[in-house]
């Protein structure tokens, strides 16, 4: 939680406090924290930040010492519990980001720098469904279907602390003749990891993924992605980014979208990814000790 948010909520317990006549007057609150009772009034009118840790500690005191505050409206205990319960012991998901991101100006124009553009996406179906299964050619070798997507990063602002943001293009495998979107953010982490975080608006699922720092003028990366699939069931795979030479839009990439087999995939990908095959090779969620091992890349 950032400081300006912290501040609105110490700012919404002390009207509660003043308006529910558990002390006379704001002036007696700054009184009692050893203030100036403009500089209280202020920061209760969010216009500073001026002794927030003390007025914090204060506030906390007030809410642990007042025995009727268990019959304080849902909306005050809610406040209380995000800044002195959940907030205290990083449990809020705001206070979980800010604590594994790395959001300095050198990393988000590091991340910036590495990904924006125009991607190919590749990775290897779930086939969770039957009829994508693996298809046993007339030589008796098995060939995996594999999924191909499009992606576009557009550049954040460091000045400002924006992050880049992505846009993925995928053909459901339950209607492959539509296309839809994953959009998110891709938030730096610390320990040299960046994590694209995403949801996708025609379904309200998440997907996730995180990646191992590359440089900045990497032609190709791998992931280790999460996504809910079409059947309800989620999918853990690794997945490949392949810089676009020619750095097209999504539209003009969306025929190249689709779910092929590895053989077809190797041939129709020749013009755009002359390594295709060797790509494959980095998307194989090879499991050691007969799957008795985490997946690791």
């Amino acid at each position: 939680m950032d400081r300006d948010a912290r501040r609105d909520r110490l700012a919404a317990l002390i009207q509660y406090f003043v308006r529910s006549d558990r002390v006379d007057k704001q002036a007696t609150i700054a009184r009692e924290i050893g203030i100036e009772t403009d500089t209280f009034n202020n920061f209760v009118a969010c216009g500073t930040h001026a002794h927030m840790q003390e007025i914090e500690n204060h506030v906390r005191r007030m809410v642990d010492t007042d025995k009727e505050f268990v019959a304080a409206p849902a909306y005050v205990r809610l406040i209380a519990h995000e800044l002195f319960d959940a907030a205290a012991s990083g449990a809020t998901p705001e206070a979980i980001i800010d604590a594994v991101a790395n959001r300095t100006h050198d990393s988000v124009t590091f991340a910036t720098e590495a990904y924006r553009g125009t991607w190919h996406v590749i990775r290897y179906a779930a086939h969770s469904e039957p009829r994508l299964q693996p298809v046993q050619r007339s030589d008796n070798v098995f060939e995996s279907y594999v999924v191909r997507a499009a992606m576009h990063v557009t550049e954040g602002d460091s000045s400002s602390g924006l992050l880049p943001t992505f846009r993925i293009r995928y053909r459901p495998h339950l209607n492959p003749t539509m296309c839809r979107n994953v959009v998110g953010s891709i938030i730096p982490l610390k320990h040299d990891n960046h994590w694209f975080l995403g949801w996708s608006p025609d379904t309200q699922d998440m997907m996730d993924i995180v990646v191992r720092e590359t440089g900045k003028n990497a032609e190709r990366f791998v992931g280790f992605a999460r996504r809910r699939l079409e059947s309800g069931q989620f999918m853990v795979s690794l997945v490949a980014f392949v810089r676009d030479k020619q750095q097209r839009t999504l539209d003009e990439l969306e025929d190249s979208v689709r779910i092929d087999l590895e053989s077809d995939f190797i041939r129709k990908s020749a013009g755009d990814i002359p390594d295709a095959a060797e790509v494959l090779g980095l998307v194989r969620n090879l499991v050691k000790n007969e799957g008795k091992s985490g997946l690791v890349f």
